[in-house]
């Protein structure tokens, strides 16, 4: 998952392979309110990205269990790797018609390429991120996109606070570095972020304030309170849209 040596790509290849080995098969709801946004961004780029009649080309880039190239497989052909052979395996049992691959992430050069790239909570696990973004810049074609979610730096220490269980690698980036990132190979078109009631340390203790909520619902101006978490990124989640360049 990372560009590590030898023998740390095989400590997190066994990490992610008992993860995914044990992992329940069906999203869980938070899973699904990422899907929700996923496909919101997805709208956007969807006519664009192959020709009338044809089904785009996806990619799931950190596939896990695979059941977001489940979900895609709807609306193209798609492909999933991870680092994970065992999710792999997982995925190829339970979804025959899709193509999974094992491959490091940040080393991953399938000589072909695709109109969509969906890599969902990955990149935050990742050692080498600029080799991960150069990644992603190989494997979606010129004009094509790329949708991408990760946890925002804000809320890490919030987010841990609550006794979640890291996993080998926690890079969370800011907005600022993960639009960085993009900034040699692609354009981004959108980005914003989501899952705004999770903490309430900190920041969090003002923005999820349970009476301010009432105040501004009371004073009808409650699309107003929404609108500042937006506008000040204080959700736990940051997803992007971007397209390549060229």
């Amino acid at each position: 998952m990372s560009s590590l040596g030898e023998s740390e790509l095989s400590t997190h290849r066994a990490y992610y392979n008992e993860f995914w080995g044990n992992h329940a098969v069906a999203p869980d709801s938070a899973e699904v309110e990422r899907l929700a946004e996923i496909l919101l961004e997805f709208s956007y780029a969807m006519d664009h990205l192959a020709p009338h009649g044809q089904r785009p080309r996806i990619c799931d880039f950190g596939c896990g269990r695979g059941w977001l190239s489940a979900e895609f497989a709807r609306f193209g052909d798609v492909t999933g790797v991870d680092l994970s052979s065992e999710g792999v395996r997982l995925a190829a049992e339970r979804w025959p018609h899709i193509r999974f691959v094992a491959a490091d992430l940040t080393r991953w050069r399938p000589g072909e390429t695709f109109d969509l790239v969906v890599s969902s909570e990955v990149i935050e696990h990742v050692e080498d991120q600029a080799a991960f973004v150069a990644t992603l810049g190989q494997v979606v074609r010129p004009g094509g996109y790329v949708i991408l979610t990760t946890p925002t730096a804000r809320a890490k220490q919030a987010y841990f606070g609550l006794g979640w269980e890291p996993q080998p690698i926690e890079a969370w980036l800011s907005s600022a570095q993960l639009k960085g990132l993009f900034a040699r190979d692609f354009r981004v078109l959108r980005h914003r972020t989501y899952f705004f009631d999770f903490a309430h340390t900190g920041i969090y203790r003002l923005s999820n304030s349970g009476k301010l909520k009432r105040a501004f619902k009371a004073l009808g101006l409650r699309h107003l309170y929404e609108g500042l978490q937006r506008n000040f990124d204080l959700g736990v989640t940051q997803i992007i849209l971007a397209r390549r360049k060229g």
